[in-house]
């Protein structure tokens, strides 16, 4: 089944309840490709987190037609991977030592389809002449 891509372009609050809440507080807001979420802690610019979820979007899509090129994002959805946008590494060890078990715990997610990134790390900056939505 191919999943077709939603808009990369929205950033939503992490809901009180349901799934996502399980990252609350550290994680307050994130976005989605291909049903794959980027959680986004507090303080990361939207800009950051939308650059991310469109380079993943465009990993999922790579010849760009709206539909995921092959079972990898129906893998990653169907496990519920997770993207941790952090603001720096320190924050994800912060994380890590302190409300990962939480998150765990129901068992909806595993952090063997956790991966970290941190917002440090991320260049919204683009070359002269790119006009794509993606890099």
């Amino acid at each position: 089944m191919e999943i077709v891509a939603p808009s990369v372009n929205m950033v939503q609050d992490i809901p009180s309840q349901g799934a996502l809440s399980e990252f609350l507080p550290t994680f307050t807001k994130y976005a989605q490709a291909f049903g794959v979420t980027i959680v986004a802690a507090d303080g990361v610019d939207n800009k950051k987190l939308l650059h991310a979820n469109a380079v993943l979007a465009q990993y999922l899509d790579n010849n760009m037609d709206g539909n995921s090129d092959n079972g990898v994002a129906d893998t990653l959805a169907k496990e519920s991977a997770v993207i941790l946008m952090t603001n720096n590494v320190e924050e994800f060890e912060i994380f890590m030592q302190n409300d990962l078990e939480g998150v765990t715990r129901a068992g909806r997610y595993s952090e063997k389809f956790m991966q970290n990134l941190s917002a440090d790390t991320v260049n919204t900056a683009r070359p002269d002449g790119l006009t794509s939505d993606f890099d």
